[in-house]
């Protein structure tokens, strides 16, 4: 979708919403600093180390991912985060 192509959005929340997408896509988006994706139990998924490209960008504890069970990967990948506790 054209909403990952907004270079300059910092904020994105994506509540029990069935858009299809996966957290590839957040590459288009290299100004986030927070990330909230809950309730989406559609086919959208990806794996966490997607979130790698945002690296310098996510500011702490501003990252949530609950009840999507197509999300795969394990939080620990982001460990070294420098932005991030």
């Amino acid at each position: 979708p054209s909403l990952f192509h907004l270079r300059l959005l910092q904020k994105l929340s994506i509540i029990s919403c069935d858009l299809k997408w996966n957290l590839e896509m957040l590459a288009g988006l290299p100004s986030l600093k927070e990330l909230s994706y809950f309730h989406n139990r559609s086919s959208t998924g990806g794996n966490v180390n997607s979130l790698r490209v945002l690296k310098d960008t996510l500011e702490n504890e501003k990252v949530a991912i609950e009840d999507c069970p197509n999300v795969q990967g394990n939080f620990m990948e982001l460990a070294d985060f420098p932005r991030l506790k």
